[in-house]
């Protein structure tokens, strides 16, 4: 059963909201956590445009120990990679969507996408995190999954297993 919460972070909220945001995001938590839930889902648009993201995340990973899974959209550069890392205590798993090879992919979201995807989580996966790559089941993207699945077969990197 997914339980949705009230939206907690705003972006563009003045500093003195951030500890009213903690105090809904505590009660967030305690309700994510008696649901029998260990995990806090981050997505809808892209959470990346935040500039509360790790603050949130180590709020998340840090303070109240649940796992967070963050879907993104934006380039990941190596700094971001590492303050993310920071920040999930380990308990972070990024997702990202990559909807085929690059024609495919970049025709449908723009072009150089792709290998702006590819480097995020060549990024992620330097500093230890272990991205998952999403594929929608779309018209489009259908010709194209046997060479994305192809090309995703090369051993796990690290702890990615």
């Amino acid at each position: 059963m997914r339980q949705r919460l009230p939206a907690l972070l705003q972006p563009g909220q003045p500093a003195g909201a951030r500890r009213a945001r903690r105090c809904r995001l505590a009660a967030g938590h305690r309700r994510v956590r008696g649901a029998g839930r260990e995990q806090l889902r981050l997505s809808g648009g892209d959470p990346l445009l935040r500039d509360d993201l790790c603050e949130l995340l180590e709020h998340v990973t840090g303070k109240h120990g649940l796992r967070a899974r963050l879907f993104f959209n934006s380039p990941i550069t190596p700094a971001l990679a590492a303050e993310l890392a920071a920040a999930g205590h380990g308990r972070l798993r990024p997702l990202i969507s990559l909807d085929g090879p690059e024609q495919i992919h970049d025709e449908l979201r723009a072009p150089g996408n792709h290998a702006a995807a590819l480097a995020s989580i060549a990024n992620l996966l330097h500093v230890g995190l272990c991205p998952v790559a999403n594929a929608v089941l779309l018209r489009p993207t259908l010709p194209g999954l046997p060479a994305l699945a192809a090309s995703s077969n090369a051993p796990a990197s690290g702890a990615c297993t």
